[in-house]
């Protein structure tokens, strides 16, 4: 990804960011858009007083996969699993 200009143009290796949340959890790179968009925006959380790094942080801890299959298919057309976002928002 090519980001800035002029003295502050720099190159993301967004391949090399997906490698390192792969390396912690599988599935948790495809994970991050649905996470994203669950909580809200990034001014205005959804979760009041919580924010995004906290929600991260309970994605990470999923040892069972559900939260992150529930995040990954979240832009599926396919009912979403709501015991995995009433776990989600419990934790």
């Amino acid at each position: 990804m090519d980001c800035g200009s002029g003295n502050t143009h720099r190159h993301i290796d967004v391949t090399q960011i997906t490698a390192a949340l792969e390396s912690k959890q599988k599935g948790l790179a495809a994970a991050i858009p649905g996470l994203h968009a669950f909580t809200g925006s990034d001014f205005t959380t959804a979760f009041y007083r919580k924010g995004k790094v906290k929600a991260l942080e309970v994605l990470e801890k999923d040892t069972k996969g559900s939260l992150i299959k529930f995040f990954a298919n979240l832009s599926c057309k396919d009912e979403a699993d709501l015991k995995a976002a009433e776990e989600f928002v419990c934790s």
